[in-house]
């Protein structure tokens, strides 16, 4: 009996043993493999970011740009430095991440002999081991400020809604090889753009001039028309999806999708499906499609996480939230006088989950 004990008490020893062994090879592998996105883990930026706004994270998540005080500053989320574009003699008024790789563009506006001049900046994290930001177009153009900027990596062309110093609204094709082109119609405002990066198909919400509200879709030079319904909106669109939604006295009740045909590029917009059903404050609304085909909606304190199939979540939180077009995660921020916090938060969304709200 007394020896039947003893070679219990080694195996369960043993077998405590292997499993803490087991537990700490898959930590430190874990470590190894991926040290800089620790779900709930605290992460130090040495520098107050308290007055920043307009963040945003690069396609793979190694970097987060912000703006601060008209200077553009990128933070280097893997090697934790800070780097600061100061634009001294010029105004910054816009910049993007690229969608498929680590690199923006951005904008600074100046004043020469009392014309306005669009100075156009590229960055390649990819090459280089500094920033060098690369001066690619001088434009003279009239813009007040930048609504939106869009990008299609796969046909070098940009677009920017801008506002003019009469208040107009502009919508601007930037060939980066070549010129630029205006895509406005006799009188039509337009008020959101998205563009898709694989097709550069661009889809447009706007007020025609007899007032009329419509989401259309610019190929080349074909306008189709998608909607014509006053309620709906322009949301979201990734390579081969485009979201629409539907708005209730300034409540988002439905959100539709369609597919773009990767044959013909085109839409068969009587056939969109309705995934989505809730009511979240539309006001002031962010959105960031995923390259997982999930739908970001940052509204306030609250992110919302919509999935092709319909299934939802909803977060809070009282700090800044940056998502991530990489899906399954976002950034959470907390600022403070000294030094900026933050922690990757999980937005994974069981296959049972389904939040209405």
């Amino acid at each position: 009996m007394k020896n039947i004990k003893i070679i219990t008490f080694f195996i369960i020893v043993s077998l405590g043993l292997q499993l803490a062994i087991f537990l700490f090879l898959d930590w430190k592998a874990d470590q190894l493999l991926n040290p800089h996105y620790r779900i709930d883990k605290e992460y130090i930026i040495n520098e107050s970011l308290t007055e920043a706004e307009n963040y945003s994270l690069s396609y793979n998540n190694k970097f987060l740009a912000c703006v601060l005080h008209n200077n553009l500053k990128i933070i280097d989320l893997i090697n934790n430095r800070v780097f600061n574009l100061a634009n001294n003699e010029s105004s910054l008024i816009g910049y993007r991440w690229l969608p498929d790789r680590n690199g923006l563009i951005y904008f600074t506006q100046s004043v020469t002999n009392n014309l306005k001049v669009l100075n156009l900046f590229s960055l390649d994290f990819e090459s280089e081991n500094q920033i060098k930001p690369k001066l690619d177009r001088i434009i003279s153009l009239d813009i007040d400020k930048i609504l939106e900027i869009e990008i299609s990596t796969y046909t070098n062309n940009l677009y920017i809604l801008s506002t003019n110093s009469s208040n107009e609204t502009e919508l601007i094709k930037i060939d980066i090889m070549k010129n630029y082109n205006k895509f406005n119609g006799p009188g039509e405002i337009i008020t959101k753009i998205k563009v898709s990066n694989k097709f550069g198909i661009l889809f447009l919400e706007s007020f025609e001039k007899d007032q009329r509200k419509t989401i259309t879709m610019l190929n080349g030079s074909k306008r189709t028309l998608i909607s014509d319904d006053p309620n709906i909106v322009l949301l979201e669109c990734s390579d081969n999806l485009l979201y629409t939604g539907k708005l209730d006295e300034g409540y988002l009740t439905e959100i539709y999708l369609y597919k773009v045909d990767n044959t013909n590029k085109q839409i068969d917009y009587k056939n969109r499906l309705l995934i989505w059903q809730g009511k979240i404050p539309y006001k002031d609304i962010k959105s960031t499609s995923c390259i997982d085909g999930n739908l970001l909606l940052k509204n306030f304190n609250f992110l919302y996480i919509i999935e092709p199939n319909g299934n939802s979540k909803k977060m809070k939180s009282n700090n800044k939230i940056v998502p991530a077009s990489t899906g399954l995660m976002y950034l959470e921020l907390i600022e403070d006088e000294l030094k900026t916090r933050y922690y990757w938060r999980s937005i994974l969304i069981s296959s049972s989950s389904r939040d209405k709200n």
